[in-house]
């Protein structure tokens, strides 16, 4: 272990190896004996490489695995085909349609909204206070949060209630790309009004949207603020190919890549 300050209780401690993204994904990526494919803008290759660094200390860890990691993770799809969190929504009625996605409640599904709100901002929190390596030459991260990142972390850190500054959505998706990928977190540009930071993780889509008001149909949304706990099921296929697609036009491929990258 490396000793500094701990980036969420701010105390000089022993650090951790943190994941960008939770340890458990790198194993699900591997479940068929296969290496995972690591893609950037800039270089596309096959690895085992985990992205981590220093960064929390035991009792942050813990307590970001307790209170939405493993949850989420226990949701995501799997390769074993268990989707968990399909299965319940499955089990429960849409509500309604809307921009072609519907819409549930998760009360009514038996999903605990407030874990993945958890997991999706401690997911972007830790991109906006780290840059991680992806590779020898790329790295990713460096989200831009301004004043909100300390809302977030006194949030995480069990301070204060679900910050007034952010909304989280969650979309169960039921296209393929989508439920095998993993995308770190980006800026999105949905609204030049609005800080919206999108990823996706086998099959959960996250949004968080950072602002200091929000409009009252924009608030429904959200998994936290809505009182049904609100929630969407939709394809995102279209969505995970055309960053495939961009990537393979300006990414560098790896040789060892090269036999399994269809153009």
């Amino acid at each position: 272990m490396k000793r500094g300050i701990c980036k969420l209780c701010l105390k000089d401690a022993d650090l951790c190896d943190s994941h960008y993204v939770s340890k458990a994904v790198y194993a699900l990526l591997r479940a068929n004996g296969d290496q995972p494919i690591m893609m950037t803008a800039s270089f596309a290759t096959l690895t085992d490489r985990q992205v981590k660094k220093p960064l929390l200390c035991l009792d942050c860890e813990q307590r970001f695995s307790k209170h939405g990691e493993n949850y989420a993770l226990s949701l995501v799809n799997r390769d074993d085909n268990i989707f968990k969190a399909l299965e319940l929504i499955n089990a429960a009625e849409p509500r309604q349609s809307a921009d072609g996605f519907l819409t549930y409640f998760s009360k009514e599904a038996g999903i605990d909204n407030d874990q993945l709100a958890y997991f999706a901002v401690s997911t972007v929190w830790r991109g906006a206070i780290a840059s991680w390596n992806t590779s020898s030459r790329t790295a990713t991260g460096g989200l831009q949060l301004g004043k909100h990142e300390e809302s977030m972390r006194r949030y995480l850190l069990g301070e204060i209630a679900f910050p007034s500054d952010l909304i989280v959505r969650l979309m169960i998706t039921i296209d393929l790309p989508s439920r095998i990928a993993v995308l770190f977190p980006w800026h999105s540009l949905i609204n030049p009004r609005l800080n919206v930071f999108s990823f996706l993780v086998r099959g959960l889509w996250f949004e968080v949207v950072a602002g200091d008001t929000f409009p009252a149909a924009l608030q429904r949304t959200c998994c936290v603020r809505s009182p049904e706990g609100l929630l969407f099921v939709g394809d995102r296929g279209k969505d995970v190919v055309a960053f495939d697609k961009h990537f393979k036009k300006t990414a560098r491929i790896d040789n060892k890549l090269q036999s399994l990258v269809v153009t």
